[in-house]
């Protein structure tokens, strides 16, 4: 008849499980007091072998995205868990000698047709990057474009004019860039023009920078808008959720600007310290914004909480998929309501 040795709890083994209860404490906590009501977080995609820092990402579905830095294209099928360099800037000319060329912002309509402005020229693509056509824009300085399918799209900057001074000024194409035609030209000169777009459909367009103009007939006519005065600088970036629902930020960020009724009334809100780099709204509530980490609001943004310890770079909101992505310079985060 055998018998069986009692286990004798050792020092160590005491010690183990001591530690482990309080890590178990502490994980507990540290969720409970991450929740306020906010979405969780969870890894989807660490870029372990090359940490990327993207600067913008688009994702088209949740495995279909694109991602730029300053001077390369990336694209990802798998949801951001591998990523592939589509296209590396060339090397340009300054007068500080050469360099790299800037990537200031990209669109994608779908996986084969996008476009990318890279220094002051927009690249057009129709076959997922292998090929890109360069649309030129004579004496232009462009800042910004803004594409409502594969075929309307507009783009804003300055018009160089013979004196040195710069004139506001935006584009709109028909045919996918292949002709430009410039549909605004303010009298006033301005140093930096037109700095964003965002065409809500094809004839509700608005514009910003050093004015704010508005369309409601596809640009055949602007109407000057004044925004309220706030401690946000020159309005730099304009995003609409709907034909109701928008925001403004501004290149000095203590506040932004956000407008339930389709512009017709735009209020002040607080920023957290340093100012949004980049914002998102899902409705007249819920939003989240970028100012070093990922922050979150319930109430229209008169509040603000940040979601995790992460340094966020962009963010994106997939609408139909109810799913928010977030990027960093090594991972890239998802999170689900």
């Amino acid at each position: 008849m055998s018998t069986r040795n009692p286990r004798i709890k050792t020092p160590i083994t005491v010690v183990a499980a001591g530690l482990l209860i309080l890590i178990l404490v502490y994980v507990v906590r540290q969720t409970v007091s991450s929740r306020n009501n906010a979405p969780q977080l969870t890894n989807s995609s660490i870029l372990k072998d090359r940490p990327i820092p993207f600067r913008q990402i688009q994702f088209l579905n949740e495995s279909d995205g694109w991602g730029i830095t300053n001077h390369a294209l990336w694209t990802t099928n798998d949801g951001g868990g591998s990523w592939r360099q589509v296209r590396i800037s060339p090397v340009a000319m300054s007068i500080l000698g050469e360099r790299e060329a800037d990537l200031a912002q990209m669109q994608f309509i779908d996986r084969l047709v996008g476009w990318l402005l890279e220094d002051n020229y927009l690249l057009s693509t129709s076959d997922g990057g292998a090929t890109w056509h360069r649309q030129d824009f004579d004496r232009a300085i462009l800042r910004a474009f803004r594409f409502t399918d594969s075929k309307n799209g507009w783009a804003v900057g300055a018009l160089r004019q013979d004196g040195g001074e710069n004139q506001a000024v935006i584009f709109n194409t028909i045919d996918g860039g292949g002709t430009w035609s410039r549909i605004f030209a303010n009298d006033d000169d301005g140093s930096w023009g037109i700095t964003n777009i965002w065409p809500v459909t094809t004839e509700n367009i608005w514009a910003i920078g050093d004015l704010t103009v508005h369309s409601s007939d596809g640009g055949k006519t602007w109407e000057s808008r004044v925004l309220p005065e706030g401690s946000y600088g020159t309005p730099s970036l304009i995003r609409f959720a709907d034909s109701s629902i928008g925001w403004v930020l501004g290149n000095q960020g203590e506040n932004f600007l956000i407008t339930t009724d389709g512009g017709t009334k735009w209020e002040v809100r607080p920023c957290p310290p340093g100012g949004f780099t980049d914002l998102i709204f899902k409705d007249a509530l819920e939003g989240w914004g970028v100012a070093g980490g990922l922050y979150h609001t319930v109430d229209g943004g008169d509040h603000w909480t940040r979601i995790g310890a992460d340094k966020i770079r962009a963010i994106q909101y997939l609408r139909e998929q109810g799913k928010l992505f977030a990027v960093s310079s090594t991972v890239v985060v998802m999170s689900t309501k």
